[in-house]
């Protein structure tokens, strides 16, 4: 296959449908209407469409310059080269000079796709040929990986013809498809994960260079597959990085808070060995230890911010050669490990037990993990809050109290904190990165009660205004630190799913509200015409008394005095005072019963959907809450800027002594790699990581190829059961009729002789 596909023929495969047709890739591109018709599409121009469905900064690899650089090379040796003939006459004199004496070197350059299966996979999604997609899912390397992404594009498109009304059958069928392919997701990491448990684990966390550096677990919640995530496998997963090296056991948020309020609990608390693992396997033909590098492989930041330059370029120069060496951390501390059919049979293994972590490494250890991170952020969250709240309670004095002043360096720590998150979130572009930063509602939030904050205490500041516009936006602010509240909360298992099920009956209550604005608008604007007739001069207490009343008659305030202003005694009458009464009845009916219960309905019906998924709902969110506490240091704010200065510190001295162009400095138990602002603190894991190399990444591979094979000929084997029980019920049911039919011939047949014979007689 990759002898057959060349850059020319996947072209031509992307060229060949007709602009009309619903196979054609123009009609997922954003300027589809302003396109030639006769445009002829390129890769790069192939690579932006994907990386515009799959959202979240996802960085196709025909986009970058390594391989446009190669695309211009191919174009050129092929007298084709748009990009070649763009550059000005001199530049292209001497640059055709320079190319055509290292033309002879490069000859001989391999031109071919590394994983052509993948790259045919994307073209039968994005060309709507589902059969074909399945069929390139089976053969070829990450069958997972591309069925995720496979989900991610067909979701993205249906969206697309659902929005712009392209064909509605041709987006139920995108959607049928993504179903089938989570489907079929499921059912191989299902398969993997009753064949080798270790094995699945390392496919889960395995970084992908092929799909912009993410691993399956990124990708499924990049593909909102909910289902995958909250597969036994991938909770094991999660739940190992979340306590990190502690083991993961019931009450361990009990034993951690006791441990954050008595240190000398942290002793006492049971640890995984060293390596993660219960024991080290050695090859017996070797007996050289497996290495450890430090470099983590579940992040999905940016590249800009996870390697230096030059290595950055060498990945992606073994990405476009097919052999970069993949990471993997193994976290299982099963025993029944499957690393022995990686490494050789388990006859030729042996087992050296690995010590047990002394007094400063149990420390470490814990302060280091996820969930520790999450309580101490928690705690100071809450003590901030407190404090805050007492402040804003009691009256604001000339000159600011030492409270207010730790308020204060207390929320510019937690923006520094902000700010890094964002620099280091995914994209290479800024606005990428705020588009994916602010993608979640508690940044929003986040960032506005910061904001709200420092403009309110430099109104606190000034004399004159500190007990109007300071107060009133410090007010303000707190009131969005409280609704952060909600984000520490969503972490507890029934608290989390409810907190969602929030969130969609607001958008949902938006569209009800929409639609209570209109008769509430016609009866307030009634109401105020004809029963206040005397008003010559415009004001905005108009359009507040508008809404004012009326609104206070959906929660039952009628103002019974002022339905009828004339009385009994026909006093104080205007024209029209008839009218006002009537479309207040008609007003109440339509909404406090209609469109009130309507909106109530509406709640239960998300209500009844979300509770059948709550347990879903929240495995889904855990991968964010450890995306979230795996990137923070341990010090929450205040005291979080002295992890900063630290590791800024660290960062420039290795910029100065060189080092950062040949060695990736990341945490071992960081998700996320290195960058100036976005290492962990100064604790090591006691995570061991495994450098795969090109031998084991194949062996990996076959593993999965293998797995694919099994569910195939599974799959292959119930159809034919299936088909073969068919045919038997079918012919069971002939034999039934036709011994039926012959035992009513038969009695009819002995019907009429004996008719015969008594007719004789």
């Amino acid at each position: 296959m990759k002898n057959f596909l060349s850059i020319n023929r996947l072209e031509n495969l992307y060229n060949m449908d007709d602009v009309n047709s619903a196979h054609s890739v123009r009609n997922w591109m954003e300027n589809y209407d302003s396109m030639d018709p006769h445009t002829y599409l390129t890769i790069p121009m192939i690579g932006q469409v994907v990386e515009k469905l799959m959202g979240n900064a996802f960085q196709l690899y025909y986009t970058s310059r390594n391989f446009k650089a190669k695309y211009d090379r191919y174009k050129r040796m092929n007298q084709s080269s748009y990009f070649y003939r763009k550059r000005k006459i001199v530049q292209k004199e001497l640059f055709k000079k320079k190319s055509d004496d290292q033309m002879d070197e490069n000859f001989e350059e391999d031109f071919s796709f590394a994983y052509p299966f993948n790259d045919l996979l994307i073209w039968a999604v994005l060309t709507s040929r589902h059969d074909m997609a399945k069929c390139m899912w089976i053969h070829g390397e990450d069958a997972m990986a591309k069925c995720l992404v496979a989900i991610r594009l067909y979701k993205a498109t249906a969206k697309i013809a659902e929005d712009e009304y392209l064909d509605v059958e041709e987006a139920k069928r995108l959607f049928d498809n993504a179903v089938k392919c989570r489907e079929d997701a499921i059912e191989l990491v299902d398969q993997c994960y009753r064949a080798d448990h270790d094995k699945t684990l390392r496919l889960l966390r395995m970084e992908l260079p092929h799909w912009s550096n993410n691993n399956c677990l990124s990708l499924a919640v990049l593909a909102n597959t909910k289902t995958f995530l909250a597969h036994p496998c991938c909770q094991i997963l999660l739940a190992e990085l979340w306590h990190g090296s502690l083991k993961v056991r019931s009450g361990s948020n009990i034993r951690v808070l006791t441990a954050l309020i008595c240190p000398p609990a942290i002793l006492f608390m049971a640890y995984k060995p060293k390596h993660s693992k219960t024991a080290r396997l050695l090859s017996e033909e070797t007996q050289e230890d497996i290495p450890y590098p430090r470099e983590s492989i579940t992040s999905t930041t940016s590249n800009r911010y996870r390697y230096p330059k030059g290595v950055e370029e060498q990945k992606e120069t073994l990405l476009e050669k097919g052999n970069y060496a993949k990471k993997v951390t193994i976290i299982s501390s099963r025993k029944n490990s499957g690393v022995a059919s990686v490494y050789g049979s388990a006859s030729s293994m042996m087992f050296k037990r690995e010590p047990q972590l002394n007094k400063f490494e149990r420390f470490r250890a814990f302060y280091s993990a996820p969930i520790t991170k999450f309580w101490s952020w928690c705690i100071a969250f809450l003590i901030f809050l407190t404090t805050q709240t007492c402040i804003l309670l009691l009256e604001t004095s000339l000159k600011p109290s030492k409270y207010e002043w730790i308020t204060l360096i207390y929320t510019v720590t937690l923006s520094v904190e902000h700010m890094r998150k964002l620099l280091t979130s995914e994209g290479s572009r800024i606005n990428e990165k705020i588009k994916v930063f602010y993608a979640k509602w508690y940044n929003i939030w986040t960032s506005a009660a910061l904001l709200f904050f420092f403009v309110g205490y430099g109104f606190r500041l000034v004399p004159m205004y500190r007990h109007s516009w300071g107060r009133v936006l410090l007010s303000c602010s707190n009131v969005l630190f409280y609704m952060k509240t909600f984000e520490y909360l969503s972490v507890h298992p029934l608290l989390g799913p409810y907190i969602q099920m929030a969130a969609k009956m607001v958008w949902s209550m938006c569209y009800i509200c929409v639609l209570l604005l209109v008769p509430l608008m016609a009866f307030g604007v009634n109401r105020q015409a004809l029963s206040r007739p005397n008003i010559k001069d415009w004001n905005w207490l108009l359009v507040r008394n508008i809404f004012y009343k009326p609104y206070f008659m959906l929660y039952g305030e009628v103002y019974a005095g002022e339905i009828d202003s004339c009385g009994d005694e026909g006093m104080h009458c205007y024209p029209g005072y008839f009218i006002p009464p009537l479309l207040m009845v008609v007003f109440l009916l339509v909404a406090n019963i209609l469109l009130l219960n309507l909106l109530i309905a509406i709640f239960n019906n998300i209500y009844n959907d979300s509770i059948e998924k709550s347990k879903e709902i929240w495995l889904f969110q855990r991968y964010q809450q450890l995306m979230e506490y795996h990137d923070s240091p341990f010090l929450p704010p205040p005291f979080s800027i002295f992890a900063h200065v630290y590791h800024f510190i660290v960062y420039i001295y290795n910029l100065r002594s060189k080092q950062s162009n040949t060695k990736r400095l990341r945490s071992e138990h960081s998700i996320s790699e290195f960058s100036p602002l976005s290492i962990h603190f100064f604790f090591i894991s006691l995570y061991s990581e495994w450098s795969v190399n090109e031998d084991e990444m194949k062996r990996m591979q076959d593993f999965e190829e293998d797995c694919i094979d099994t569910l195939t000929r599974t799959r292959r084997l119930k159809s034919e059961t299936k088909e073969t029980q068919n045919i038997t019920d079918l012919s069971a049911s002939a034999r039934n009729l036709r011994r039926q039919n012959s035992e009513e011939t038969t009695s009819s047949s002995h019907g009429g002789y004996d008719s015969d014979v008594s007719g004789h007689d």
